[in-house]
């Protein structure tokens, strides 16, 4: 008769993580212990791998242990994600209605935009995004704005990944002239992308942020060359840099 399969370090990990998820309150490590079903040895090393990891913390005053503020912070990512185009939809349906452009969310994956949701305003075009693609973040509007308003150790480590490949002719390709990019965009509060991505495009994005400020991903118009001006698509940033704001507060931002 075969052994059924040892349980691996990860699904121990979970295990525990489970426990202190399910508890409402600091579970001490006698408890962990019982309801774990471990050895002593193994929960002290399972406990101590996960505390490494800032994924668990050990209360001193309440003698036991409770989630770390890593996981806090995942779970608030990813709940912002998962509501961020719920958020956004009604928005982007006024936005659609107002400039009859094309109206793209998206958020930050690497040194890419990825796009979570696109609505078209005429006959679609190409090259325009649909769900699930990715472009490249330094010649996208929506991608700079997101840089620009990442925190400094995150644009940071995101400037040192970026290899600046050029897209157009019009792409920025080296990484002093897309931290001036930032700046502007972060002054200003939204982003320009000008025939970057492709030729026949120009785009404007704003940020949304989450209820602790951060950047959760951002809105864009799109307009073709051939039926808009960049002068004229820019008269719309105004109104875009307003819902973006009012898809934020839906985030549990405050100003």
């Amino acid at each position: 008769m075969a052994k059924p399969p040892q349980s691996s370090i990860l699904s121990k990990c979970i295990k525990v993580m489970d426990i202190l998820g399910q508890a409402g309150a600091p579970v001490r490590f006698s408890d962990i212990v019982v309801k774990a079903d471990f050895a002593k040895s193994t929960a002290h090393r399972i406990l101590h791998l996960l505390a490494a990891e800032h994924l668990i913390h050990y209360d001193d005053q309440a003698g036991a242990y409770r989630m770390g503020l890593k996981v806090v912070d995942w779970a608030s990512r990813s709940l912002n994600n998962f509501d961020l185009p719920q958020a956004a939809s009604a928005e982007m349906e006024q936005l659609l209605t107002k400039t009859e452009q094309h109206v793209c969310l998206s958020v930050l994956e690497g040194v890419e935009v990825g796009y979570v949701r696109s609505i078209d305003g005429y006959k679609s075009m190409p090259v325009m995004p649909t769900i699930g693609c990715r472009r490249p973040a330094h010649c996208t509007a929506a991608g700079k704005v997101i840089a620009a308003f990442l925190n400094e150790t995150s644009q940071s480590t995101l400037l040192g990944d970026l290899n600046f490949p050029a897209i157009t002719e019009f792409t920025i390709d080296n990484c002093k002239a897309f931290e001036a990019e930032l700046k502007k965009a972060k002054a200003q509060g939204f982003a320009v992308s000008d025939r970057e991505e492709a030729l026949q495009i120009y785009s404007i994005a704003a940020p949304v942020l989450d209820h602790q400020g951060r950047v959760a991903g951002a809105l864009s118009i799109w307009g073709p060359t051939y039926r808009v001006d960049l002068a004229n698509l820019l008269l719309w940033a105004p109104t875009l840099t307003q819902a973006c704001l009012r898809i934020s507060k839906k985030l549990g931002f405050i100003e």
